[in-house]
Order: C-alpha cells, then sequence, then structure tokens
C-alpha cells in the first residue's frame, strides 16, 4: 500500500459541442482552429482530432508553452490527485457556470507552469483539451494514470 497515490473522482467537465467550448474562446484564435478543422474535414472525425492536436502543438511552440507539464498538471487536476484538492472544491463551489470553470482552472495552471505569457492563448489549448477529454471520456483518460 504504501506510495499508493489515493486519487479523488475525476472532474465534471461539462459536456459541450466544440462549438459551444470556441464561444470562451478569442474570436480569431476560434477562427484559426476552424480554419484547420476545414482544412482536414475530408478525414471526418479524424480530421478534427488532427486539427486541434495541430493548433496546440503550433501554439505551445509558438508561445514557449510547456506541453508536457501542461498536460500532466491538467491531467492531475481532471484525475483526481491530491495536489489539486483545495482547487477542486473551488470548481466545485464556483464553477457552474462555464466561464467560472474555464477561470479557476486557467488560474491554476498558469501559477503551476509559471507561464509570463498571453492567457487567451494559454486558454485556448486548456478548452481545447477539456473538449478533447470529454470526447475520450473521463474513466479512459484517467485509466491508468501515472502521475
Amino acid at each position: 500500500m504504501e506510495g499508493m497515490l489515493l486519487l479523488m473522482e475525476p472532474l465534471k467537465i461539462p459536456k459541450l459541442s466544440l462549438d459551444e467550448w470556441l464561444k470562451e474562446v478569442d474570436v480569431l484564435k476560434a477562427q484559426d482552429i476552424n480554419n484547420l478543422i476545414d482544412r482536414y474535414s475530408k478525414l471526418g472525425e479524424k480530421g478534427e482530432e488532427r486539427a486541434l492536436e495541430e493548433y496546440i502543438n503550433k501554439t505551445s511552440y509558438a508561445y514557449k508553452i510547456d506541453l508536457k507539464h501542461l498536460k500532466i498538471e491538467l491531467k492531475k487536476l481532471i484525475c483526481g490527485h491530491p495536489d489539486y484538492r483545495l482547487i477542486r472544491a473551488k470548481i466545485e463551489e464556483y464553477g457552474k457556470e462555464l466561464n467560472l470553470f474555464i477561470l479557476i482552472i486557467l488560474d491554476v495552471i498558469l501559477k503551476n507552469l509559471k507561464y509570463g505569457g498571453d492567457s487567451e492563448v494559454l486558454k485556448s489549448i486548456i478548452i481545447l483539451m477539456l473538449y478533447r477529454v470529454n470526447k475520450i471520456g473521463l474513466k479512459l483518460y484517467c485509466k491508468n494514470i501515472q502521475i
């Protein structure tokens, strides 16, 4: 039992369409994302996934966002890591509205990444990651968590 990590229940992420999530993103960034999706649309659903992955990778590189660290911290938050116990309580209390839900997550991720750049860029990446988590499902996303 030693060394075992006791996780909380996964964070309940609002189940929204991509269009609903993109309403929370800066208009120009949403347009960039939709343009990529249009470009890859001939691939069907895989095209959307490929477009989102391309946007996340290119944007994080361009703005010097440590994508690996971001994915780890977001996974810890979503999958119930004890480091995020207090933040999770805050999300459950105040995060009933989508914009507050996103702002609380953005705030904690900004602090943990020590990212001093454009928060709208980071927000767009986090929103796409939350959308993708919903598509694959929390159970699968948090399965075999190693953080």
